[in-house]
């Protein structure tokens, strides 16, 4: 495939530029153990020593769901490495793996350009941190995207086992379920379809079984979740400060920008690519340092929504439906805590932006470089144990 050299180049600078910010720009110093800061030290435990639950309203490791750290625990079995760097190892393979099927499938989907723009902002948005990390979102969007490629292509056995296997590495992967089978209603594709969307809910399933056998409760890793998150439904107070934070005294900055902006959008041709591309970037740099990383949440999850409703003629019922539904849960869930986490692990989100960013290069390379100069931020952030989400 000619496209591996432009994906493996892409990939190899992301992680060079996170590994250089995590272990040599971070003021700490840290060691290997930056790597499972935060969520990598719950999965660090299953790996190494199993999952543990009591119904005490406190955080448990059964809130993350076992192939990832079995998938880890398999791998030092082999090496005898710490979980810090086998954990990374199978995130960031995972993780490339992941690129080429995204690729794969968006350039069979629309063309070879959208499949670039597709892993260039895969791996230069800030949430590439977390597929370079002890982390399961490589693995994720590795067996999620395989699962919406296999489906688009009829392949209902090897979509269904990676179906299957997405839902037994995240809770999201359930939502592979309504999506498939809302395509196969729609499209009349048969009952080979409709199991292949019943493999979606395996995951879940067989954690359950398993949850009951160990600690007698089959929703333990349902119920531990209200030890991370305090409540349900859609916080309007959270969301109004995620997207108008500083509104009081910023809004004259924030309005002038956007005034800005869609005169230069109304005037691109008169002002040429090169010099549309450098006020695009000025002119993303400037909302970014005004709202600071609100404006990524607001890209990811507002634009993205809006997004894939537009081009859900070319992302396919079955990408569009699960893009949408994650985009409801997040929204639903509560606090948006690891909204930006949680929405860059939906690839129909990105493919929806990689259309836009294609029909206008001048926005999509702003964007990115913007991208690309607060990645290294998260690095050296959560390389000092700083909350980044």
């Amino acid at each position: 495939m000619s496209s591996v050299p432009f994906i493996v180049l892409a990939w190899l600078a992301t992680r060079a530029v996170i590994f250089a910010a995590m272990f040599w720009l971070a003021p700490a110093h840290p060691g290997w153990n930056a790597l499972t800061n935060w969520d990598g030290i719950w999965y660090e435990h299953v790996a190494t020593v199993g999952y543990e639950y009591a119904p005490d309203g406190r955080q448990h490791d059964v809130a993350f769901f076992p192939l990832y750290p079995l998938t880890v625990a398999a791998f030092m079995r082999l090496l005898p490495i710490p979980f810090a760097i086998a954990g990374a190892v199978v995130n960031n393979l995972a993780f490339l793996l992941a690129l080429i099927v995204i690729f794969d499938w968006v350039r069979a989907r629309r063309n070879a350009g959208t499949a670039r723009w597709v892993v260039a902002t895969l791996c230069l948005l800030p949430g590439s941190l977390f597929t370079a990390v002890a982390y399961s979102e490589g693995l994720y969007l590795l067996l999620s995207a395989a699962a919406l490629r296999s489906f688009d292509r009829r392949a209902y056995l090897w979509a269904g086992i990676a179906a299957a296997l997405a839902s037994a590495t995240r809770l999201f992967g359930v939502l592979l379920f309504p999506a498939f089978a809302l395509d196969a209603l729609r499209k009349r594709r048969g009952g080979a379809a409709y199991l292949c969307a019943l493999c979606a809910l395996a995951g879940p399933l067989g954690f359950a079984l398993y949850c009951n056998a160990a600690f007698g409760d089959p929703l333990a890793f349902v119920h531990v979740q209200s030890a991370w998150r305090t409540g349900l439904g859609f916080s309007f107070a959270d969301w109004e400060y995620v997207i108008a934070y500083g509104i009081t005294w910023k809004w004259p900055y924030q309005l002038a920008v956007v005034l800005i902006g869609l005169w230069c959008f109304r005037r691109r041709r008169a002002l040429g690519t090169r010099t549309s591309a450098i006020v695009a970037f000025l002119l993303a740099a400037a909302e970014l340092i005004i709202w600071g990383k609100e404006q990524l949440t607001f890209l990811l999850v507002g634009v993205g929504c809006v997004l894939v409703i537009r081009y859900r003629a070319w992302l396919g019922t079955a990408a569009s439906a699960y893009a949408l539904l994650g985009i409801a849960i997040i929204l639903f869930s509560g606090k948006p805590y690891s909204v930006e986490r949680l929405a860059y692990a939906i690839v129909p989100i990105t493919f929806a932006l990689a259309i836009f960013w294609r029909r206008y290069p001048a926005v999509g390379v702003a964007a990115l470089a913007v991208a690309a100069v607060t990645l290294p931020i998260y690095a050296i952030r959560f390389a000092e144990g700083i909350f980044v989400d």
